[in-house]
């Protein structure tokens, strides 16, 4: 099973984030004006480290600018911010089904991958 060649974007979006946020009735009124952002890894070879790396790196920041609009310097805007990143970093790891890439999101660790993130929004 290869999906090396084949264009398949991930979408991140904030939905699990959304509805964890939202009262209950409200969260099952997502819709398509959730933010979301496309990550294409068409050009990569998901079975090499280093494009992996690549495809890691690409869902971070994807996940950053999708959470971006729930950041802030409070603990409880830092907090959602980081639960953001987290779910859907995970929801893309798991849509993109890599065992290299999820090997490699369960080795970065939560600290690891939200330090550099949340360090910025503090400057």
């Amino acid at each position: 099973m290869t999906r090396l060649k084949t264009f398949k974007p991930l979408v991140l979006s904030m939905a699990f984030a959304l509805c964890a946020l939202q009262a209950p009735a409200h969260a099952a009124a997502l819709n398509d004006d959730t933010p979301a952002k496309a990550v294409s890894y068409s050009d990569l070879n998901l079975k090499k480290n280093a494009d992996v790396a690549r495809l890691f790196g690409r869902i971070k920041l994807a996940a950053a600018s999708v959470c971006s609009p729930l950041a802030g310097r409070d603990a409880q805007r830092a907090a959602r911010f980081q639960h953001c990143i987290s779910a859907s970093m995970a929801k893309a790891v798991a849509q993109v089904d890599s065992p290299l890439l999820t090997e490699r999101f369960a080795a970065a660790g939560q600290e690891a991958i939200l330090s550099p993130l949340v360090s910025r929004l503090n400057r």
